[in-house]
């Protein structure tokens, strides 16, 4: 799946990598 938009879930994925510093 390309240029799909990101999801809620992905957002929380990506805030958990920020945190994870």
């Amino acid at each position: 799946m390309l240029g799909h938009t990101f999801t809620r879930f992905e957002r929380y994925l990506l805030q958990m990598s920020v945190f994870s510093r």
